[in-house]
Order: structure tokens, then C-alpha cells, then sequence
């Protein structure tokens, strides 16, 4: 067995982990609306994601990592209650998707080597839903995290 199984594998959990962290956001924050209105469509788009990487798993092979800590899809301990909550929601769905972010760039070049064209146009496409998820989530936190930072300590 290659060793693409164990990154798809681990693409498709992080995929998983952040569309169930974005629902869990859009639940516990529905009084934001900007988060209410776009966190479920992020998550769907993720949802969707792991549907689409079935095929290449079934192709090459469902494989867990050894290392528990290669994926940070664990991180994602929210959702918490508040502003400072929102904020470190935020910040962990932000580095899970930077996670999402890597691996499919690992998948893409794993694709261009095998030459699995089906596997590279996911590789191309499905990403730049993840590069959107990203800078909403990087817009959320440059938005929050003023008024958060010059508050008083509780």
C-alpha cells in the first residue's frame, strides 16, 4: 500500500472535522448572523469533500496515520460561549483548515506523480473552497479579536 492512502485518509477526516467544526460554530453562535448565514454553507462545502475523496479511497486504500498528532482535526475542542469563545473557535477551525490546506497540496502532488487524473482535478478544484474557508475565517478573527484584545482580563 502507497503511502497517499494514509493522506487521503487523513484529507478526508480533517475535511470531516472541519465541516462538523463549522456546524458546531453556526449552532452554538447563531445570535452572530454573519456566522448563522455562511458557517453552514462552509460546511457543507467540506461535507461535500468527503464525499468526493470516496472514489480515490476506495482507489488507493483507507489507511489511518500511526501518529496520532499528525492530524490537528483533534484540536477542535469548541464550541465555546462568548466573544473570547467565538474568537478561539475561530482560530481553531483557522488552523484545521490550514491543516486541509496541506494535505491537499500532498494529495496533488501524489496525484501528479501517479499520473490519477481523477484524483488531480479534485486536487485542483475542491481546494479553492478551502482557501474561501480560510479567509472568511481570517476575516471573522481580524473582526473580533480588537475588541477582544483591549479588554480588561476577567
Amino acid at each position: 500500500m502507497i503511502q497517499l492512502a494514509t493522506y487521503l485518509t487523513a484529507l478526508q477526516r480533517s475535511e470531516k472535522s472541519l465541516a462538523d467544526g463549522f456546524s458546531a460554530v453556526a449552532a452554538a453562535h447563531r445570535d452572530e448572523p454573519e456566522i448563522l448565514e455562511t458557517a453552514p454553507l462552509l460546511a457543507s462545502w467540506s461535507y461535500q469533500h468527503v464525499e468526493r475523496l470516496e472514489d480515490a479511497i476506495a482507489a488507493f486504500g483507507k489507511k489511518p496515520p500511526l501518529d496520532p498528532k499528525l492530524l490537528l482535526s483533534a484540536l477542535f475542542g469548541g464550541p465555546r460561549k462568548g466573544a473570547a469563545g467565538m474568537l478561539n473557535d475561530m482560530l481553531e477551525l483557522a488552523m484545521l483548515a490550514g491543516e486541509v490546506q496541506v494535505l491537499w497540496a500532498l494529495a496533488g502532488q501524489g496525484a501528479r506523480v501517479l499520473r490519477a487524473d481523477h484524483l488531480l482535478q479534485l486536487c485542483e478544484t475542491l481546494p479553492v473552497q478551502t482557501d474561501r474557508q480560510k479567509i472568511w475565517l481570517e476575516t471573522r478573527i481580524k473582526s473580533i479579536a480588537p475588541q477582544l484584545l483591549i479588554a480588561p482580563a476577567r
